[in-house]
Order: C-alpha cells, then sequence, then structure tokens
C-alpha cells in the first residue's frame, strides 16, 4: 500500500512540474513576441501549450 501512496506522490510531482514548465514557457513567449521574436515566440507558446494539456491529462473537469 505504501509503494502505491509513493508512486501516487511521485506522479503527482511529475504533473506539477510539467505544468509549472509549460506556463513559464507561455509566459515566456508573450515576452518573446513584445521583443519581436514573433515566430520563434509562437513555437516556444505551442510547445508550452502542448506541455500544459499534457500535463492535465486525465483531469475530471466536472469535478471542478
Amino acid at each position: 500500500m505504501y509503494i502505491f501512496i509513493k508512486k501516487l506522490e511521485d506522479n503527482m510531482q511529475k504533473v506539477q512540474l510539467e505544468k509549472i514548465f509549460g506556463i513559464c514557457l507561455i509566459i515566456m513567449s508573450v515576452f518573446m513576441f513584445a521583443k519581436k521574436y514573433g515566430g520563434l515566440g509562437f513555437l516556444i507558446f505551442l510547445i508550452g501549450l502542448g506541455l500544459y494539456i499534457y500535463s492535465r491529462r486525465g483531469t475530471d473537469y466536472k469535478s471542478m
């Protein structure tokens, strides 16, 4: 039972890190748009958005 709970906690920490990193990439892309790096900023935005969506997989949105 303890091993199952430990794996669940490790997975939750991994999801939190993926979510935080995705949000940081999205914020960084906004600054890149402002600094006239539009094409690269858009690519960073897509990567960050994909990572954020990937981290939200399996979320029950009805309970929110």
